[in-house]
């Protein structure tokens, strides 16, 4: 399993992470466009370090979910339904995102028309989302 190593701007948090598959999906949803100020990229990682956990700073942003980012710079850094222990982590941290590809975009019927991704995508629709979270297996909530 690949191991992506970076950090946030400031360079305060270091992350690592175990991704499964280098493939980006992306979230259209309103509340990622004003997290990222735009549409939210993410691999799906199996395992995930943010160290000093004390730079770290996690917000509730619905009753399903977290998000992290750094205390110091404000970095989008991961995030995370409560119930899941695979992440999805912003790729954009990491120093060699080489040969990723983007394969799903989720919610996208939230999606603005000022812009589109030039691949074919997979595309959800925000209930269409919502289902597959539903279905998604209890696990332990990601600590961390």
């Amino acid at each position: 399993m690949p191991e992506y190593h970076g950090s946030c701007l400031c360079k305060a948090v270091q992350v690592s992470a175990q991704v499964e598959k280098p493939e980006l999906s992306t979230c259209h949803c309103e509340s990622c466009r004003k997290w990222c100020t735009g549409p939210f990229m993410a691999f799906e990682a199996k395992h995930v370090d943010l160290e000093p956990k004390e730079k770290v700073t996690h917000y509730a942003s619905s009753d399903i979910a977290k998000r992290t980012f750094c205390k110091s710079c404000g970095t989008s850094l991961s995030f995370y339904y409560n119930n899941m222990k695979q992440i999805c982590v912003n790729p954009w941290i990491f120093e060699n995102v080489q040969g990723i590809t983007s394969n799903v975009e989720v919610c996208y019927d939230n999606k603005p028309d000022c812009y589109s991704f030039a691949n074919d995508t997979k595309k959800y629709t925000e209930a269409e989302t919502m289902a597959m979270v539903d279905t998604i297996p209890e696990y332990l909530p990601y600590q961390n």
